[in-house]
């Protein structure tokens, strides 16, 4: 059976890549406008992915990248190109709104870590990662948390963009027929632990 997932994931990996270099002050001016403009370039691509998956009956992997979908190819996009316009043309505009459907969503996928736990490694620290990642994001971009712990937060999106990555080329060579380990899952269902056994 064919899998969207990791064309999302090759997507998501490289949007944590650029919030990395953006955190840790990779980019100068105008890199918040082309940030926005990448994240509105590949909301197409999360929109088929997370329809493609949810017409083959993937719901909770479909909703997942539905939600992302919404707050970092059209919410994230449109904010950064926003607030770059709004700077521009002298217009007031306070980007720290975003941070509430960043920390929202940070809260998803730490919430829905249950249904996880039988994953493999990889996809189990995507969520991990990304619901640690994103809580810290929306709070820095509150003001909640202070501007020096943003390099920090940025190496957490590395992290999760190098695990996203090899998840994207997990499911590549999967799609060939070569599969390369994505970690047994941290929890077994109790199931398999029974077979295991016997």
């Amino acid at each position: 059976m064919s899998d969207a997932s990791p064309g999302g994931n090759f997507v998501f990996s490289t949007l944590c890549f650029l919030f990395w270099a953006a955190n840790i002050g990779l980019f100068g001016e105008g890199g918040g406008l082309a940030i926005g403009l990448i994240q509105l370039g590949v909301f197409g691509v999360y929109v088929i992915v997370s329809t493609t998956l949810l017409s083959k009956g993937a719901a909770f992997i479909g909703n997942t990248f539905l939600v992302f979908t919404a707050a970092f190819g059209g919410l994230g996009g449109l904010t950064n190109v926003g607030s770059a316009l709004a700077a521009f043309r002298g217009i007031p505009f306070d980007n720290s709104v975003i941070g509430i459907p960043f920390l929202t969503v940070g809260c998803f996928l730490l919430l829905v870590m249950p249904a996880a736990r039988y994953f493999p490694k990889a996809d189990f620290l995507i969520f991990l990662l990304g619901g640690i990642g994103l809580v810290c994001t929306g709070l820095l971009t509150l003001g909640i948390l202070p501007p020096s712990t943003g390099p920090g937060i940025g190496w957490i999106h590395f992290s999760l963009g190098v695990v996203a990555y090899y998840s994207f080329i997990a499911g590549m060579l999967a799609a060939a027929g070569v599969n390369i380990p994505l970690g047994k899952p941290f929890f077994m269902p109790k199931s398999q632990r029974v077979e295991s056994i016997s």
